[in-house]
């Protein structure tokens, strides 16, 4: 755990998170990967008993005679905030090299809250500020801070998938943007142009209902290291234009609200 000027990080092991969500009667988690709902009883039985001796050891919980056990304040909180939210922003980026990223961003009031999953931990940041959430949102996507203005525009299908299928199958993207009904020279300017891109992300505003949720809006962006393109995504097409920081954090505020 560690504290900067207006933040604070908290980590709770994958384990001791389902153990918290099972005390509270909590029967989904908004995580980053859909881990708990993939479990059978079994293995989310031997999970939680795992959680249940690592939080007893950090003494993050302890015996209340008559009431079962009490949890600490802090990871409480933390599991019921995630797991009671009605929306959140979800942060997708994927890297030519093959590396992924995915983080949650939360809101109540002026606060602000992320989830990163790093392999079987769940790393909580909270932000004293909206600002401080923006900024860490903004860190995420790794924008350069210089880039080149372009008047370059491309309407590419499903960006997520269709970016990675560029980079490892140009062969494979063709055909799909054929299937698409893009002509062949639009087709050829805009492959081109995919294979070059060295990342893609995606910020999903999603509203939580019950154990499932819903994309309210999507936004996408990518680069390749001197320009920056970004658009909104209707989860069939996006559009990509030069898009410049300012405009990226106005985006990411009109998301968290």
């Amino acid at each position: 755990m560690k504290q900067e000027t207006g933040t604070f990080q908290f980590d709770l092991s994958r384990a001791e998170l389902f153990w918290l969500a099972g005390a509270f009667g909590i029967s989904s988690l908004p995580l980053p990967d859909a881990t708990l709902e993939r479990l059978t009883p079994d293995q989310l039985e031997q999970r939680q008993k795992a959680g249940h001796a690592s939080l007893l050891t950090r003494g993050l919980i302890r015996p209340s005679p008559g009431f079962g056990w009490q949890v600490e304040r802090l990871p409480a909180a933390l599991v019921q905030w995630i797991s009671s939210a009605q929306s959140l922003l979800k942060l997708e980026r994927l890297s030519k090299d093959g590396s992924a990223r995915a983080l949650h961003f939360f809101t109540s009031d002026a606060q602000g809250l992320s989830l990163e999953m790093d392999g079987e931990t769940a790393c909580f940041i909270i932000y004293q500020t909206r600002r401080l959430l923006q900024d860490a949102i903004m860190r995420g996507l790794s924008i350069p801070s210089k880039t080149k203005k372009t008047a370059s525009v491309h309407k590419l299908p499903q960006p997520l998938v269709f970016f990675p299928t560029a980079w490892k199958d140009a062969s494979l993207a063709a055909r799909i943007l054929k299937e698409h009904g893009i002509d062949s020279k639009s087709a050829k300017s805009a492959l081109d142009w995919a294979v070059s891109i060295e990342w893609i992300a995606a910020l999903s505003k999603v509203r939580i209902e019950g154990t499932g949720n819903a994309i309210a809006e999507q936004f996408a962006l990518c680069g390749d290291g001197k320009s920056t393109w970004g658009g909104k995504d209707d989860r069939k097409y996006a559009s990509f234009a030069h898009i410049v920081s300012k405009t990226i954090n106005a985006k990411i505020g009109e998301l968290l609200e």
